[in-house]
């Protein structure tokens, strides 16, 4: 697990794993540390990050910066391990990360996507990889401004000022090798409305709507074929602020 933490003077910090180099280090398991890094600072100014083999940090001047594995969904097109911040984009407003792709809402309303791209979750139409950002054609949204970003592997979702949430890639994450025939364009999902927020899981979806409640979706606990199992919209809690989910978790 790797953790941040931004201060009251918007320095970085963070510790945890950093097998890697997520934490601008290399600490290999031992039986001393554990691999496991305490609290060092990472960057004097940010407004967030997120890390699972690469790091990502958001400055608050709108700019993307990223370290970590050379792995696809870097975005700024090295393809090896690097401990040094390299920038990745600008005016960002929000970003979100998966295993396999990165999605980024800038500052002006467009969305861009890269990373690893075999059931198009990238929503650019193929099943084309992308090693840096590309802008993704918002047309099927009808005009509507998105509010939030959320991808996991092979999948995006996002939220709309109306309430409104758009999934593409591949729809069930239950089954392997994109065998459902992938969304290859923003798709409006009529299961849920009146959302505010959005976060994902490996296999559910934790939306906060705007009166504060709370709905779960997903695969329940021990489904054991790749057909069943899946549970529609379930409310959970009301009087909500915020949420979050882990791989296997939730947060409100």
């Amino acid at each position: 697990a790797i953790f941040f933490v931004v201060k009251q003077d918007n320095s970085l910090w963070g510790w945890g794993f950093s097998r890697s180099g997520q934490l601008r280090m290399v600490r290999p398991f031992d039986e001393k540390t554990r691999g496991y890094v305490t609290p060092r600072k990472l960057m004097d100014r940010a407004v967030s990050a997120t890390a699972i083999n690469i790091t990502f940090a958001l400055d608050p001047d709108g700019t993307l910066w990223v370290w970590g594995a050379g792995y696809d969904e870097r975005g700024d097109g090295i393809r090896k391990m690097t401990l040094k911040p390299h920038k990745v984009l600008k005016n960002v407003a929000q970003f979100s990360s998966s295993m396999t792709h990165t999605l980024a809402l800038k500052q002006d309303g467009t969305l861009w996507a890269w990373g690893f791209n075999p059931c198009g979750a990238l929503g650019t139409g193929d099943t084309k990889s992308h090693y840096k950002p590309v802008k993704i054609d918002l047309t099927p949204l009808g005009g509507r401004k998105i509010v939030r970003v959320a991808p996991r592997m092979t999948e995006s979702f996002l939220v709309t000022d109306d309430g409104s949430v758009w999934n593409w890639g591949k729809p069930n994450n239950m089954k392997p090798y994109c065998m459902d025939e992938p969304r290859w364009v923003p798709v409006k999902l009529d299961t849920i409305d009146n959302v505010a927020d959005i976060a994902v899981g490996y296999l559910h979806e934790v939306y906060l709507k705007k009166d504060g409640s709370v709905w779960v979706t997903g695969y329940t606990e021990g489904a054991a074929s790749t057909s069943g199992g899946w549970k529609g919209p379930t409310k959970m809690m009301d009087g909500a602020a915020g949420i979050a989910a882990g791989e296997h978790h939730s947060l409100v």
